[in-house]
């Protein structure tokens, strides 16, 4: 999304060629071990086995062998400390994705008495508007008479690749990707609950 608004800092045509930029970032600030394998060493593991399984499948399958090393003794605290110390005005794309570590302090601050609502962002396509009415809610407006048009723009309704369904992106990359933030979001059931347990993992 970013990339086709021109919004990133970087003059990247290909998304690969950005993951493997910020991949490397990520060793480079220790948000990952220097043992991470690169996009290109785990494509050329995966080309020695045969992949006929689904992505969920696969994901489970490698996820003990992980191409991702993160730092040792891992706990939300600690990464989350290394993400504040992370550069992240870089431009980066994945370093978005990391929500759990960059949710903590904002948790930390507000949660205790009842001044955060963080919603899954596809409840606004699935229900947007009893999406709307608990946020409306929760902020003490009481009028939820709004227009649909302000809630889910017509030029998203109209697309349905933007509807949460998959976009195009090469399978290995993709398992590539699982695999680096299904550990980072397993720290979001930690973080906010157990109804967050299992979301993008």
């Amino acid at each position: 999304m970013s990339l086709s608004r021109g919004k990133n800092k970087k003059n990247v045509t290909d998304f690969s060629t950005f993951v493997k930029e910020e991949i490397d970032e990520f060793i480079k600030y220790g948000l990952l071990n220097n043992s991470t394998q690169s996009l290109d060493e785990f494509e050329a593991s995966l080309n020695h086995t045969a992949n006929t399984t689904t992505l969920e499948d696969e994901v489970d399958r490698l996820a003990s062998s992980s191409p991702f090393v993160f730092p040792a003794n891992m706990t939300l605290d600690t990464y989350a400390q290394l993400v504040y110390n992370y550069d992240g005005k870089r431009g980066g794309l994945l370093f978005r994705g990391l929500y759990a570590p960059l949710l903590i302090p904002w948790v930390q601050q507000f949660a205790a008495d009842d001044r955060l609502m963080i919603l899954r962002f596809s409840d606004l396509y699935s229900k947007p508007n009893e999406t709307v009415d608990e946020v409306l809610g929760f902020a003490g407006v009481n009028d939820t008479s709004i227009d649909e048009d302000y809630i889910i723009p017509k030029r998203i309704r109209k697309n349905p690749d933007m509807k949460g369904k998959d976009i195009s992106l090469d399978p290995t990359l993709r398992l590539y990707l699982n695999l680096l933030y299904r550990p980072i979001n397993k720290l979001l059931a930690e973080l906010l609950g157990d109804d967050w347990q299992g979301v993008w993992a």
